[in-house]
């Protein structure tokens, strides 16, 4: 996904969110699969800025597993790449890995994904709109 924002990332953190972790919804939604009224629902994928950091999450019945990226700094007004991947093998339970990438230095994490969960029916929201 190729982003150009009105503001700064310093150390993973959106300027606007910068100390915004009192707000009830703080999050700046980038895209989601599954998405409830504030946050995704089993089987779901979400990947938004946040007060502590850029945030990928996949949350399947294995567990709900995060990367993180704090370390991103990006200037105002200038574009920049972010990846998200998984693996799993379908049909499956499996130790996989997740990453978040930010212009190719990717963040990674092993985790247990359960590939079983269809996700025919989902909803699929991109920056905070399903339209």
């Amino acid at each position: 996904m190729w982003v150009n924002l009105p503001y700064a990332i310093t150390d993973g953190i959106y300027e606007p969110l910068d100390g915004a972790i009192d707000l009830a919804l703080p999050d700046y939604i980038l895209w989601a699969v599954n998405l409830g009224e504030a946050y995704i629902t089993i089987p779901g994928f979400y990947a938004a800025l946040t007060p502590v950091g850029i945030e990928f999450t996949i949350w399947s019945s294995a567990g709900r597993y995060s990367v993180l990226n704090t370390a991103a700094n990006i200037p105002a007004n200038q574009d920049f790449l972010l990846e998200f991947s998984w693996s799993a093998e379908p049909e499956a339970i499996r130790n996989g890995v997740i990453g978040l990438g930010v212009n190719g230095e990717m963040t990674q994490s092993e985790v247990v994904i359960d590939a079983r969960h269809s996700l025919a029916g989902a909803n699929f929201w991109v920056l905070d709109t399903p339209a």
